[in-house]
């Protein structure tokens, strides 16, 4: 088979399931999209899992920026 036609063969229903419910698992989730945002041959698949390790890393630094904010406000009101 033609490389080009692998890339673009299009991926079932039932890897995107299994992916999500992989996803929701603690550092597993982490372990997994790294090796598929540098290793899949597929480009949706790559494509989605950088999307979402971008994605995570968004919310991971608005969480703990948030996180301070509030240890700092409950910092000042209690001392």
């Amino acid at each position: 088979m033609n490389t080009q036609n692998q890339l673009e063969k299009p991926v079932g229903i039932g890897y995107w399931f299994l992916m999500e419910i992989l996803l929701i698992i603690p550092l597993i989730n982490i372990i997994l999209a790294l090796i598929f945002a540098f290793t899949a041959e597929n480009a949706s698949k790559r494509n989605y899992f950088r999307a979402w390790l971008i994605i995570a890393i968004v919310i991971s630094v608005l969480y703990y920026g948030a996180m301070v904010l509030i240890a700092n406000s409950m910092g000042s009101v209690v001392g």
